[in-house]
């Protein structure tokens, strides 16, 4: 069944005739009988009924064409609504600056941005990094941004929550990124289903040099060495037998989906000996302090989590 058949038959039904209802459809009489036999098959029972003094709907037919007018009317609200949505959309403009702390601009330079630019394209979203976000508080206060895109680690998300709202900022939790140690299908644990502390001892750990050594190193047996990128981080995996953790899935699909070079394996054991769970979230000034911008900049990152 299709759309288009059910608003054939409301034509059928205004006009009372077929070749009335054609003309006004810009479609030949015999298209349109086809289109109606077609879906009286479908149904199993006649629709309309024809005579000398025109087309008629059945019992059946009368309900099916009060049904799919009321449909139609409903069809073309939302059309409209959408539209009316477009519109506004093009007309919210202005800068949008974020504050990130490391990893989640990886985020914000894939999918947000992409939303961004098709949904709003008068919206310029200007990224800062910054060590941590507590860092990027000053910058909140210096009101040099509104926004602010961070990671923590799970034990420490009541405490940077409280730290937040104690400074009069909006915190709000978005996605948890469970730890996943990533190596080479060519490494001797690629093939585990899980992995132990006894297996990460055997394990050297390639991690992002641009921050502090990540608390997780001293799992692991040692550092094979710090790489400027994360793409750089899989293809060093893909190719060695050192491991990593927390690599967005944007870096790593082509690697673990594509080339079907790289494992991803959870742990055998959990916190606090594990590798923490990583929270991403949000942090932004009460929403009546925000410009449209802002705001629609905050809806299409809630609408587009950020997946590990």
């Amino acid at each position: 069944m299709h759309f288009t058949q059910l608003v054939y038959l409301t034509e059928i039904v205004k006009h009372g005739s077929i070749s009335a209802a054609a003309k006004s459809l810009f479609i030949s009489q015999s298209a349109l009988s086809q289109s109606i036999v077609s879906l009286e098959n479908e149904f199993g029972a006649t629709l309309i009924k024809r005579s000398r003094y025109g087309v008629k709907p059945t019992y059946f037919g009368k309900q099916v064409c009060d049904d799919s007018e009321a449909l139609i009317r409903q069809f073309n609200h939302a059309i409209a609504r959408w539209e009316s949505i477009r519109e506004e959309s093009s007309k919210i403009s202005g800068k949008v600056h974020v504050i990130c702390s490391p990893g989640s601009n990886d985020f914000l330079s894939g999918v947000v941005l992409d939303e961004l630019h098709t949904t709003f394209p008068n919206i310029i979203l200007v990224l800062q990094q910054t060590a941590q976000m507590r860092d990027g508080f000053d910058a909140f206060i210096e009101e040099k941004a509104n926004i602010g895109l961070g990671s923590v680690v799970e034990t420490s998300v009541e405490r940077f929550k409280q730290e937040a709202e104690s400074k009069g900022f909006v915190f709000e939790l978005i996605s948890k990124e469970e730890p996943l140690v990533l190596l080479g299908n060519k490494n001797r644990f690629a093939d585990r289903s899980e992995l132990t502390r006894e297996d990460l001892k055997q394990l050297d750990v390639v991690y992002y040099s641009d921050i502090r050594e990540p608390w997780y190193t001293s799992l692991f047996r040692g550092t094979a060495c710090q790489l400027p990128t994360k793409e750089s981080i899989v293809k060093f995996v893909a190719g060695s037998d050192a491991a990593a953790v927390f690599i967005p899935s944007s870096i790593r699909k082509e690697y673990t989906t594509k080339k079907r070079s790289l494992s991803l394996i959870p742990l055998a054991f959990s916190a606090p000996e594990a590798i923490l769970p990583i929270c991403h979230y949000l942090i932004y000034r009460p929403v009546e302090k925000l410009t449209p911008a802002e705001i629609r900049t905050l809806d299409v990152i809630r609408f587009h989590p950020y997946t590990p």
